[in-house]
């Protein structure tokens, strides 16, 4: 049994394409090219007696970031397993780009890639999926990259599947 729980407009001006969770957080990537971040500590809390009563701006849920540094729609937003504050976003600007909320300057990714055809998807391999790669080329491991995004893959406009794995990482 699935119920409706609640309804709310975005602080985007744009559609929204791409929804993610991180343990507390939703992460939510819309056309206007941003990223903005959402704390939903309390509507994923029933022990809280208000967990689903809008706030003054008739909102569940505080926006805490709005990252910009996307120059395109933002197709995908992934995160890995068990990752807290890392996460990574596609968009229509050929770009891969990987974020830490917990860095100084979260608005900046650690890590930017770029795709000679726009990434439509991006998904993290699990951890404790195996299988042969061939072909990966390899990601410079940045601040915030973790063992859980040794390897991801994206999917393009020229219908091509591309593996990557993080150097060093496995």
């Amino acid at each position: 049994m699935v119920s409706f729980i609640s309804s709310q407009d975005q602080n985007h001006a744009s559609p929204v394409r791409a929804l993610s969770f991180l343990p507390s957080l939703l992460l939510v990537g819309s056309d206007d090219r941003t990223i903005t971040i959402h704390d939903v500590k309390t509507i994923l809390s029933p022990e809280q007696s208000s967990y689903l009563q809008p706030n003054a701006e008739g909102r569940i849920g505080a926006t805490v970031a709005s990252l910009t540094g996307h120059k395109g729609w933002v197709f995908d937003i992934a995160a890995p397993a068990l990752s807290t504050d890392v996460f990574a976003s596609v968009a229509a600007d050929k770009s891969t780009k990987f974020w830490d909320l917990t860095s100084a300057t979260k608005n900046t990714p650690v890590w930017n890639g770029g795709e000679a055809q726009m990434v439509r998807a991006f998904a993290f391999q699990p951890p404790t999926a195996t299988g042969s790669q061939t072909g990966g080329a390899a990601v410079e491991a940045g601040q915030g990259m973790t063992s859980s995004m040794t390897r991801f893959v994206t999917a393009s406009e020229d219908g091509k599947l591309r593996w990557y794995r993080g150097a060093g990482l496995g």
